[in-house]
């Protein structure tokens, strides 16, 4: 008996630790009162990430983020979802409003009492005459620090994975994620 309840206390270090890393990175998504869209099949040829003047401020003051890297891993996404087709006239155009990425030292040394890096986006739906269809606010933000969060290329990548889900999940209508 007593052998079993070491193993339980053995394994609660674990678990805990398995939920700090899973709960790091953390999304929301903001539907536009006047779009009404609901998902019906609709595919989009391509994925157009654009940067707003206040993100093109914040991009150059931090230089971890990549327009190119998130487009392609919100492309990845919708593909690996259904929602590509090169022979779609609907497109999606998504623009930054907000970046915010810790430097490497801060996320080692602070961890989350450095704040989070975090991704905030206007994601436009858009017909085959380029009308909009649908519109939504996505954020992102990621959090972990010490080794789990010292890597910037991790750490991006993680924050561009969650954007990218929660986007593919929002057109789908999918509001659980």
């Amino acid at each position: 008996m007593s052998t079993i309840s070491i193993k339980k206390i053995n394994l609660l270090p674990l678990i805990a630790l398995l939920v700090l890393f899973l709960s790091g990175c953390a999304g929301s998504v903001k539907t536009d009162q006047l779009a009404n869209y609901k998902y019906h099949g609709e595919k989009y040829n391509h994925v157009n990430v654009l940067l707003s003047q206040k993100a093109q401020k914040d991009y150059q003051n931090n230089s971890e983020f990549s327009k190119e890297s998130i487009e392609q891993s919100i492309y990845r996404q919708l593909n690996n979802k259904g929602l590509i087709s090169a022979e779609s006239k609907n497109n999606l155009q998504i623009e930054i409003t907000d970046i915010s990425i810790r430097s490497n030292f801060a996320a080692v040394m602070f961890g989350f009492m450095a704040g989070a890096d975090s991704i905030e986006g206007k994601v436009n739906l858009k017909d085959i005459n380029n009308r909009q269809i649908g519109s939504f606010t996505v954020s992102a933000s990621y959090a972990l620090g010490g080794t789990g969060g010292g890597v910037d290329a991790t750490r991006m990548s993680w924050l561009y994975q969650k954007f990218a889900e929660l986007t593919a999940d929002t057109i789908l209508g999918k509001t659980d994620s």
